[in-house]
């Protein structure tokens, strides 16, 4: 990527970035990628490459075990749940030298 001038790198981060009851170790390394993301994006910002990370928020028993986190701390998840079939058009935008609207 760095020869080509170009690229496109996309992590994947989830809610549980910010903490959450009995999944400390999952929270933790979804936050290192989470900081990853956002220090590669600074150092590769005028190489042409772009670096986005998605947190996506799915129909899974871990996916229900963060709205209840959320919903206990009085707090609203900031997206909500979809199917892979309506996340994954946005998501492959995310790859294009030119982003189509999903």
């Amino acid at each position: 990527m760095l020869r080509r001038g170009r690229g496109s790198i996309v992590n994947v981060t989830s809610g549980a970035q910010m903490g959450i009851a009995a999944m400390g170790v999952y929270a933790a390394t979804k936050g290192a990628v989470a900081s990853f993301t956002y220090t590669w994006a600074m150092e590769l910002r005028d190489s042409g490459i772009r670096v986005n990370a998605l947190s996506p928020q799915a129909d899974t028993p871990m996916g229900d075990a963060t709205t209840e986190y959320f919903r206990a701390k009085g707090l609203q998840k900031p997206t909500a749940k979809q199917p892979p079939a309506e996340t994954t058009p946005r998501w492959s935008n995310f790859c294009c030298r030119t982003r189509r609207r999903a």
